[in-house]
């Protein structure tokens, strides 16, 4: 049994009264309470109360507080436009708002530690925090509801201050991967103009990004696979007439012959005016160099082709030309025709649904177990 528990089973309000009769006379008093009493005393005066040490506590909990506001919102406060300022949001990260004031920059916190930079003084810590996270590097990431993904992320963040270092080849590099994405965009949009833009405008440096996933040996090269719809789907298509890379390829909704969809296409009437210099019939060259179909003998992916048996705008019929050129070229293939379906698919449920399944499914069929 604790040997002070007679003391928290006491009648506070009797130990009051007790301390205040010993006050005015110790003798009035048992012995015992006399001891206790005077113990009591002393600790007051040897060791004084102070809120010293609790205010300087209450300080690192707002510094810490300060440390959570910059990787909340510090996003919300980088300089990411160079054109013009960027609109103001209120609080911002000053001190003040923390509770903090101009005179404790001077003074060290251990709440530096939370940030990898050890004990620092204020001013330093915000130094670190804006560098990190309000420069031209944007990064909202605490909605992440795994601590595991967010501890890393703040490690290889707060760590670096943000600022990754690459060699000079390692520069080229990147740079290499990025001018091959900026220009294959600049290709097919001077390729195929239209009023309606699909590119990579704002998020170029995700082709390095990925490249260096890849060869950082995050991703088994050798088990790759391509899908895209739509505009995708042409790109798929195109893509394993160019390349061997793939295991496996899904094309989905494609063109594949450009002479052909642009007589019988719901685009008829577009195609020939804005993305070619005139009718297929005066043009077969340029029409048939940039159909994927005129590179099918290039193909040795896998490939499936699928496509809804109502789509007006990449009509049925170009999957069913490219699955006999694949047929005839000894092209492992599938043709997956989905009935009742537009060009959205997914606008029924199970369409969707079945599309995936599809999709992964022939995808499993050659992957590297």
């Amino acid at each position: 049994m604790d040997k002070f528990s007679y003391i928290g089973n006491s009648d506070i309000n009797s130990i009051d009264t007790l301390y205040e009769q010993y006050k005015s006379n110790p003798d009035s008093v048992d012995i015992q309470w006399q001891k206790f009493f005077e113990g009591f005393e002393f600790a007051q005066k040897t060791f004084p109360a102070s809120t010293k040490g609790s205010e300087w506590m209450d300080k690192e909990f707002k510094v810490i507080n300060l440390i959570e506001g910059y990787r909340k919102r510090g996003h919300l406060f980088t300089k990411t436009n160079p054109v013009r300022t960027r609109r103001a949001y209120t609080p911002t990260l000053a001190i003040e708002n923390y509770g903090l004031e101009p005179s404790d920059l001077e003074k060290t916190f251990q709440a530096g530690k939370n940030i990898g930079i050890g004990p620092a003084i204020l001013k330093d810590i915000v130094s670190h925090l804006e560098t990190t996270y309000c420069q031209s590097i944007g990064a909202e990431y605490m909605f992440i509801r795994n601590p595991e993904i967010i501890s890393w992320l703040q490690s290889k963040m707060e760590g670096s201050k943000n600022i990754p270092v690459f060699t000079n080849e390692q520069r080229k590099h990147i740079y290499n991967h990025l001018k091959q994405a900026v220009g294959f965009e600049n290709f097919i949009h001077r390729k195929f103009v239209g009023q309606k833009r699909f590119s990579l405008e704002g998020a170029e440096t995700l082709i390095p990004a990925m490249n260096a996933i890849i060869e950082k040996g995050f991703i088994d090269e050798n088990n790759l696979f391509v899908t895209g719809g739509s505009g995708g789907g042409i790109l798929s298509a195109w893509t394993v007439g160019h390349t061997n890379r793939f295991k496996a390829a899904v094309v989905a909704k494609p063109i594949v012959n450009w002479y052909s969809a642009a007589l019988y296409s719901d685009m008829s009437n577009f195609a020939p005016k804005y993305w070619f210099p005139g009718f297929p019939w005066d043009y077969v060259e340029h029409y048939m160099n940039r159909s994927p179909i005129s590179y099918v003998k290039n193909v040795k992916t896998p490939t499936m082709i699928l496509s809804g048996e109502n789509d007006y705008r990449t009509p049925i019929a170009e999957i069913e030309q490219y699955y006999s050129a694949l047929k005839l070229s000894k092209v492992e293939t599938a043709m997956v025709r989905i009935q009742e379906a537009s060009h959205e698919i997914t606008e029924k449920p199970s369409n969707g649904i079945n599309k995936v399944k599809y999709t992964l499914g022939w995808f499993d069929k050659f992957k590297n177990k």
